[in-house]
């Protein structure tokens, strides 16, 4: 059998070519995997013929004390957990195309640690939209963050969802807006007041551009004339819901993944259908009520 890191090279572009994963998840995996490389190197486990259920603990507990000096913390237990599935769904291939003897079924995986939170209600957003927030340069960037704001809250996008929006994906009379993900396009119905924001927001802007959702400095438009423009990057939509929550003084963190989560919370209490809740989300497995119930007090 080849050497591991050869291996390792084939699962990415299996993942890549035959399994049509994403940029993002295709990414996530080859990190994981360098780290493992490294890890059976310095072990001198050269090649996965001679991995073992003793090599797992090992593995395990190694990555218990991986250190970060930037962030002064050790590896979160999510974290840990990732890696594991990534060498999990490693040999998982190896068995199926390689005809490697060792069972992938001995990862055993930590639970997940997902953190119980509380509702997000829409006292708590008007907040948000109208606190008064000391960067604020112009009102046509209070609109766009209202916009992000009432999307967030009423469709319970992914920031990266939000910031590949086109303007043709908005068809703003039928309150309807089309988004791609890594299974396909869907639909999504939201209110009227995100409608409304969204269009005054895109009513006030003056430019040509395609994307919903901008940035709106001179470095921004500068690029726009190169045609090296693209999107609000996600990063950026997360910055703007946090710069938000803090003018709003805020007493619990406020992020794009706690005003999805929240959003899903309510589909369940209404007793939205599992089928449509997947089919909205765009989720394939029915493991999601467990990772969205809301704190009872």
């Amino acid at each position: 059998m080849a050497s591991i890191k050869q291996l390792t090279n084939e699962f990415i572009v299996y993942l890549e070519k035959d399994k049509q994963r994403s940029g993002r998840t295709t990414l996530n995996y080859n990190f994981y995997l360098r780290r493992f490389c490294a890890w059976a190197e310095k072990n001198k486990i050269e090649k996965m013929d001679n991995f073992s259920q003793s090599s797992i603990a090992r593995y395990g507990e190694w990555l218990k004390k991986v250190y970060n000096p930037g962030r002064r913390v050790y590896l979160k237990k999510n974290s840990q957990r990732s890696h594991l599935i990534a060498l999990r769904m490693f040999c998982k291939f190896l068995s199926a195309k390689k005809g490697l003897r060792f069972d992938y079924q001995q990862i055993k995986l930590p639970p997940v640690v997902r953190p119980k939170f509380d509702g997000l209600d829409k006292a708590r957003l008007e907040m948000m939209l109208t606190a008064p927030r000391s960067a604020e340069r112009s009102k046509l960037l209070a609109m766009r963050d209202a916009a992000i704001l009432e999307l967030l809250h009423d469709s319970g996008l992914k920031v990266s969802e939000i910031s590949h929006l086109r303007k043709n994906d908005l068809n703003l009379l039928k309150n309807i807006i089309r988004v791609k993900s890594k299974h396909g396009w869907r639909e999504i119905l939201v209110g009227n007041q995100a409608r409304y924001a969204l269009a005054q927001y895109l009513q006030a802007r003056k430019d040509k551009l395609d994307f919903v959702f901008i940035g709106h400095d001179r470095t921004f438009f500068r690029r726009a004339r190169q045609g090296a423009v693209r999107g609000l990057t996600p990063r950026s939509v997360e910055r703007i819901v946090q710069g938000r929550a803090l003018a709003a003084r805020a007493e619990a963190p406020i992020t794009p993944e706690r005003l999805r989560r929240n959003y899903i919370s309510r589909l369940i209490k209404k007793g939205e259908s599992a089928n449509n809740i997947k089919k909205r989300m765009g989720f394939v497995s029915d493991n999601y009520k467990s990772r969205f119930v809301l704190r009872t007090h």
